[in-house]
């Protein structure tokens, strides 16, 4: 399993503040829906009955906030989130086989970080912990509940405390290869890694640490062949797009 990314972030999606509602919260929360590709991946057209693996992975959008960090690196010694799904409506996506994500690179901190669920020491690889289903979900940032999750799960280390700054990413947690989402029904659901409802999800010491929540986005369509539909139109628009733009070019020299 591929556990490092590289590559810029490639993020259509809108952020949304969901922890502190600061606008200016240093650190970001991603969910990347590609993880072959290189980037974070915010955006994803699969079939009903295709499945695909997630990976949820840490960055930093460079801000100073207003607890006083230093600009462009956010710390903290105790993460924990869960993934959410199925805002528009319900049975969109599912979650198949053994939903315990295994630990991400950001298991590498120190030999003494740990599992933040059941406190035992843990490294990249290995299973983390999970959290039993919540009764309350968060709410989409369109103001839609989720109706689905896959679970809480995180990492903890109050000896080193973790470190993301703007020129880095780690990844929390990875998705197992056999296991992971399954598209089930035409339609669009996002998925989102945060805080789950009435819990403190990013600390140090603590305190609350600012964050974003970065949705993501999932279309399913019906078939293969509704897919090769939409990838021919969006061709077909990028084609007429960078022709305008050549006509422009022309016109401005003077090209006939």
């Amino acid at each position: 399993m591929k556990l490092f990314k590289s590559g810029a972030c490639c993020l259509a999606a809108i952020v949304a503040t969901l922890a502190s509602q600061e606008s200016h919260a240093g650190l970001l929360i991603y969910v990347d829906l590609d993880i072959e590709k290189p980037g974070i991946q915010s955006e994803r057209t699969v079939v009903a009955g295709d499945t695909f693996v997630i990976h949820i992975v840490l960055g930093e959008d460079g801000k100073a906030g207003k607890d006083g960090k230093a600009e462009g690196v956010s710390e903290f010694d105790k993460i924990v989130v869960g993934v959410y799904f199925n805002d528009k409506a319900p049975g969109i996506l599912s979650v198949t086989g053994d939903r315990r994500p295994h630990a991400g690179d950001l298991a590498n901190n120190s030999e003494r970080t740990k599992d933040a669920l059941s406190g035992k020491t843990i490294r990249p690889m290995q299973e983390l912990a999970l959290m039993p289903d919540e009764k309350t979900f968060p709410k989409s940032i369109a103001g839609l509940p989720f109706r689905s999750t896959a679970g809480q799960a995180g990492l903890a280390d109050p000896g080193k405390p973790f470190k993301i700054t703007k020129d880095t990413t780690a990844i929390l947690a990875a998705g197992k290869l056999n296991a992971g989402f399954t598209a089930v029904a035409p339609g669009e659901s996002q998925i989102l890694a945060t805080g789950p409802s009435e819990t403190l999800a990013v600390s140090l010491r603590g305190k609350a640490v600012e964050y974003r929540a970065v949705p993501a986005k999932v279309t399913v369509l019906e078939s293969r062949a509704a897919l090769g539909a939409q990838l021919l139109l969006k061709h077909t628009e990028n084609a007429k797009a960078a022709g305008e733009v050549l006509d422009t070019e022309a016109k401005k020299l003077g090209t006939p």
